[in-house]
């Protein structure tokens, strides 16, 4: 029997939830247990299954845990560290699209030093064990920085461009559709709505450039003065993606 329990600060247990609804019909399926609870602070999630079913669950494991290093603490890290004179509707994308940025390096790291025993502390995890990973990190800190890349939208949809032309494509398409009200980003798998403030702009760029479609397609583009501004910045980023459709 593999026996594994997972422990984040409570303020985090929005992961632990989620993690729990996606793994609970896979390890019922195969008769195993997964319990969620929080005491004193913390939010655990302990899982026991068959033998023969523990390299499957510990790539799964190995998931969870690089998702959240890079979502939460990494995005933390660079944007405590970074030198942010500006904050639009860019910002956010950037950020994101930085904390995503060599995530093939970030896994086997943190699968090189993940112990599959016991319990993971993932705070001990970050703050202890993956310090040579933050120096990592330090070093595209100091080279934004030194650049003034976060200070104009010129530098950071270049580099927005770069990370995109690089990067793997997680959709093969997507629509954008703008109304009044919204705007929607919709496939064959995805279907969400941001809102038209400045907010929901900021999270409708780092969508699109976590999706890094192979073709976006705008379909009903008007000549409302946000909806260009956006357009505009979509092309500079996304450049022979975009189709007016």
């Amino acid at each position: 029997m593999f026996e594994l329990t997972l422990c984040l600060n409570l303020e985090r247990q929005k992961y632990i939830g989620d993690f729990y609804k996606a793994m609970l019909p896979i390890i019922k399926r195969d008769y195993g247990i997964i319990i969620k609870h929080n005491n004193l602070g913390k939010s655990y999630l302990s899982i026991a299954v068959s033998d023969d079913k523990k390299e499957y669950v510990k790539s799964k494991i190995l998931d969870f845990v690089t998702k959240i290093i890079e979502s939460d603490f990494k995005y933390n890290f660079f944007k405590d560290r970074l030198n942010i004179a500006i904050n639009n509707n860019l910002t956010e994308a950037f950020l994101r699209a930085i904390s995503s940025y060599d995530e093939d390096f970030d896994r086997e790291y943190i699968l090189d030093t993940l112990e599959f025993t016991n319990e993971i502390i993932i705070e001990s995890l970050f703050y202890f064990k993956l310090q040579n990973l933050q120096l990592r990190w330090l070093k595209t800190v100091e080279i934004i920085n030194q650049n003034f890349i976060m200070q104009s939208d010129n530098s950071m949809s270049a580099v927005l461009k770069y990370l995109c032309a690089i990067s793997e494509n997680n959709s093969v398409f997507i629509d954008i559709k703008f109304s009044k009200k919204q705007i929607e980003l919709k496939n064959f798998i995805c279907h969400k709505k941001f809102k038209t403030s400045a907010s929901g702009i900021s999270d409708m760029f780092a969508e699109l450039v976590k999706l890094n479609p192979t073709k976006i397609n705008i379909k009903n583009f008007d000549e409302n003065q946000t909806y260009k501004k956006i357009t505009s910045t979509l092309l500079t980023v996304f450049s022979e993606k975009i189709y007016f459709v």
